[in-house]
């Protein structure tokens, strides 16, 4: 039997998983402003001035860490999952930085992107679970947020053949794979849907 979709399931609670109350509801908060203006900056979409500070200090607060926010997300789909037939769609995107390159901090957690050298942009490779019958999206089971170091040797200088797969990004693949199926454990069957480059074993 499906498991029933309820509203609470699309509506992030982050009681119990950040370091205190107020950084709670600053995130659900947050959370809210962006899913009605998902393509904004924090700046359009905060009301006044103070609202800005206080969303830009809670993304710079350092007691915020991106997996209880991924945790978050993924204990919400593992609620709608008992058994149903699912389908888990992966692959990475790029979030390009480059128009703030003149205010970008050092150590800012960003690196090169595909098109170019420079270090300004982060990537984002999650799995999207969708019901298999009805197509209709469930949310994320895992979410890995990362970036290509500036300083990294090319492929001929790590020896890129003889290194552990868990050193490599394409790791990603089976990483979000393994994560996604600890969640998604009471559903009746899972199936990836990756393009070529998730065929790496």
């Amino acid at each position: 039997m499906e498991q029933e979709s309820n509203l609470k399931h699309y509506i992030p609670d982050y009681r119990g998983t950040l370091p205190d109350r107020r950084l709670e509801v600053r995130a659900e908060k947050l959370s809210r402003q962006l899913s009605l203006k998902p393509s904004s900056s924090i700046r359009s979409l905060s009301k006044t001035p103070a609202e800005h500070k206080g969303n830009l200090r809670f993304l710079n607060n350092e007691r915020v860490q991106e997996e209880a926010l991924i945790k978050e997300a993924s204990e919400r789909v593992r609620q709608l999952v008992t058994d149903r037939h699912l389908l888990v769609v992966t692959d990475t995107c790029e979030v390009n930085m480059s128009g703030h390159k003149g205010r970008l901090k050092p150590n800012s957690g960003l690196g090169k992107s595909d098109k170019s050298e420079t270090s300004h942009c982060f990537k984002v490779h999650p799995g999207m679970v969708l019901d298999a019958i009805s197509l209709n999206p469930l949310g994320y089971s895992w979410i890995k947020i990362f970036h290509r170091n500036e300083q990294i040797p090319d492929r001929n200088e790590r020896n890129y053949k003889k290194q552990p797969i868990e050193e490599k990004e394409s790791y990603k693949w089976i990483e979000v794979a393994e994560k996604s199926k600890e969640v998604l454990s009471g559903a009746a069957s899972v199936t990836f849907i990756e393009d070529r480059e998730g065929d790496i074993l």
